[in-house]
């Protein structure tokens, strides 16, 4: 890891806010002037000049093949009781 890189991520989590670069002072222009980032020009990010890293290839706005296929977390069915519908409906009964 390089210095600057190394010197970027100490100063972000660093433990005392009001010494965590870009948190109160210079806001994020205080994060985009550290040295790590001198190479990225960020007017020509703004205007999306810059084309990214990688560019996925895309068959249509549903295409999903860029994704990691996972199961789905079970659905909880009883995590909803009988006496919390009760007590939610009564709450807003009138509303």
């Amino acid at each position: 890891m390089s210095p600057d890189a190394r010197d970027l991520i100490s100063q972000l989590c660093a433990v005392d806010v009001s010494k965590r670069l870009g948190n109160i002072k210079g806001g994020a222009s205080a994060i985009k002037a550290h040295p790590w980032f001198k190479e990225i020009d960020w007017d020509a990010m703004y205007h999306r000049k810059v084309q990214g890293p990688i560019v996925p290839h895309l068959r249509g706005p549903a295409d999903t093949r860029n994704f990691d296929e996972y199961d789905p977390e079970p659905l909880h069915k009883d995590s909803y009781t009988k006496e919390m519908k009760e007590k939610y409906e009564s709450a807003f009964k009138d509303f």
